[in-house]
């Protein structure tokens, strides 16, 4: 059996986890989520070659954070809606790890190392209501179809970088086949709250 090492994995791991309802599971749940917010965070910042100045180890999710807000640092999705001349639309979401995620993941280590005595059944409840509520925002982390924010650059007035989206099949399809050169296309960018929140 293999243990696949991508966000998507991790998250799929710690939800399954979770649906166990039985307190051991905290521990691994608690474990893959904070693996989930080292990879993801990494593969933003593989993603952002072009802006980053460094590339901090995976288990440092301090500085890998203090690195992409150093990129990119609102705590906001950016939301790209683009629309070709005939109608077609697609939508991009940079959906980063925020402030919160990140603050909890450091947090996630108190359940990783040997506990004194044993975990109460309200200590179990707060403990996986806590967790549950880290999954669904680091599932909405995940919901982005962009690994990299676009930039502006206020001198040349002309974006940064290049846009990469990850598209459906046949989104994919219909996209590649306007894309162009000398195809017109408006590009809307919105900067949006998350849908879910961490205290």
């Amino acid at each position: 059996m293999e243990y696949f090492c991508d966000s998507e994995s991790y998250l799929d791991r710690a939800k399954a986890c979770l649906g166990k309802n039985e307190p051991q599971y905290l521990f691994y749940a608690a474990f893959e989520l904070r693996c989930f917010v080292e990879r993801r965070q990494h593969d933003y910042l593989e993603a952002q070659e072009k802006y980053r100045k460094s590339l901090p180890s995976r288990w440092k999710i301090g500085k890998q954070s203090a690195e992409l807000r150093r990129i990119f640092n609102l705590d906001k999705i950016q939301k790209i809606t683009n629309t070709f001349d005939d109608g077609l639309q697609f939508v991009g979401l940079y959906v980063p790890v925020s402030k919160s995620l990140k603050n909890h993941a450091e947090r996630l280590g108190k359940l990783l190392h040997a506990r004194e005595g044993s975990l109460s059944e309200q200590k179990f409840g707060e403990t996986r209501t806590w967790l549950g509520k880290m999954l669904d925002h680091a599932g909405e982390c995940q919901s982005g179809n962009m690994l990299s924010p676009v930039l502006y650059d206020k001198s040349t007035q002309k974006s940064i970088g290049a846009m990469t989206i990850t598209l459906e099949h046949h989104k994919a399809h219909e996209f590649t086949h306007r894309a162009r050169v000398g195809a017109l296309m408006m590009a809307k960018v919105e900067y949006v709250d998350f849908e879910t929140e961490l205290p």
